[in-house]
C-alpha cells in the first residue's frame, strides 16, 4: 500500500479539506471499515449531516477539489432537505 493510500494519511487530509470550505463543522470516521473510509459530516450543533464511503485508495487518488465538491454536495442535499 502506498503511503498516500493509507486511511490515516487521508482522514487527515479529509479534516483539512473540510475545515477549508466549513471550519464550523466536523467530521466524524467510522473506524469499523477496514480499508474503506466511511465519513461523517456533522454541523456545528453536532447534527450528522451526511455520510460518505470509499476505499481509501479511492480518495487518495481523487484531487482535493473534487473532494471538496463531494462535501458540499453533502452538506447541500441536508440543507435543501430542510427546507
Amino acid at each position: 500500500m502506498a503511503e498516500k493510500d493509507k486511511p490515516e494519511i487521508q482522514r487527515v487530509r479529509l479534516r483539512k479539506l473540510l475545515q477549508e470550505i466549513q471550519p464550523a463543522y466536523s467530521i466524524v470516521f467510522d473506524d469499523q471499515c477496514r480499508g474503506d473510509l466511511k465519513f461523517r459530516i456533522d454541523d456545528q450543533k453536532g447534527n450528522p449531516l451526511g455520510v460518505y464511503q470509499r476505499h481509501s485508495s479511492v480518495i487518495a487518488d481523487m484531487s482535493d477539489d473534487k473532494i471538496k465538491g463531494i462535501m458540499l454536495a453533502v452538506i447541500q442535499k441536508n440543507e435543501n432537505a430542510e427546507r
